[in-house]
């Protein structure tokens, strides 16, 4: 396979794609393993604990989307608006019923299956 070409017309290193695929399965492991261990010594709910990690998330995404997409910010209608807040309620319900299934199955079975998640 040959690799594609970043904007700056550089060749991507496989071995950082590689390193990236890999840290993230690991930090869905970490994330399955923590709820595990709150849930049996804490008393923590699905609901609880899905609200907190969107709570840690926004401000790492929206620092994100800031230092990438700074000079793509379009102008914003009520209609999109409305489409971005609906997409949001899915997302926080689709991590919410990964949540809730975790609670059913083992750590390691639910880091397996997250990134067939959309």
């Amino acid at each position: 396979l040959k690799p594609t070409l970043p904007p700056e017309n550089k060749p991507v290193k496989l071995w950082i794609v590689a390193l990236v695929l890999i840290s993230v399965q690991a930090m869905f492991a970490i994330y399955a393993n923590l709820y595990k261990l709150a849930q049996q010594h804490c008393d923590v709910t699905s609901l609880t604990f899905a609200m907190y990690r969107d709570l840690c998330c926004t401000p790492v995404l929206m620092a994100a989307a800031f230092k990438f997409e700074r000079l793509h910010c379009p102008k914003l209608n009520l209609s999109e608006l409305t489409l971005y807040f609906c997409l949001g309620l899915t997302m926080f319900g689709n991590q919410l019923l990964n949540i809730i299934g975790l609670s059913a199955t083992s750590a390691g079975i639910s880091a397996i299956f997250q990134p067939a998640i959309p």
